[in-house]
């Protein structure tokens, strides 16, 4: 796969626009004729992975990690805003709420019933639940979602949580279809 990483000034200056395209926070923008080649421009070494026995799919591996690490990140924000826009909200959580919110996005999920803040969503990797697991999914509105189950769903996640924003020209959208 080919990418190229250009500054937002430099993408805006390229007459022939790849058919995705990344803008991450740093402001650099990743070209690439395929979402593999956004992955690989996000993840070091995403090119040069190769399955085996110990690991069979060593890309969803990687792209779980840097999506865990995003979403602990994200949740920290989270975690600040809302105390800083609802006084007492610190005071009120209940020692499962302030473990869930914390818990790292890494690790073995925690099973409860239901998240009951709104004001301040919770951030779930989707592989630790049904159907990815028998671990049933929580319910709630203030449950945000994320997965880096394939690669479409890891930059869907990556920009839902506010960390970049994938453009994808149509051309490929229809030769995408085509594919169906």
């Amino acid at each position: 796969m080919t990418y190229t990483i250009l500054s937002a000034a430099e993408a805006a200056l390229n007459e022939h626009p790849f058919p995705f395209a990344f803008l991450t926070l740093n402001n650099e923008l990743i070209g690439s004729d395929s979402r593999t080649g956004i992955c690989e421009g996000l993840i070091e070494d995403y090119e040069n992975l190769s399955a085996d026995e110990s690991d069979p799919d060593p890309w969803a591996t990687a792209r779980f990690g840097l999506l865990a690490t995003a979403s602990g990140a994200a949740q920290a924000t989270l975690i600040d805003v809302a105390y800083a826009q609802f006084p007492g909200l610190q005071e009120s959580l209940s020692e499962d709420e302030l473990t869930a919110l914390l818990h790292p996005k890494d690790e073995d999920v925690l099973e409860f019933e239901a998240w009951p803040r709104d004001e301040l969503p919770l951030i779930l990797m989707a592989e630790g639940y049904a159907p990815y697991t028998d671990v049933t999914a929580p319910k709630g509105d203030g449950i945000v979602w994320v997965t880096s189950y394939d690669e479409r769903q890891f930059l869907d996640s990556l920009e839902r949580l506010g960390f970049g924003k994938l453009w994808v020209h149509t051309n490929a959208l229809e030769s995408l279809d085509a594919d169906f």
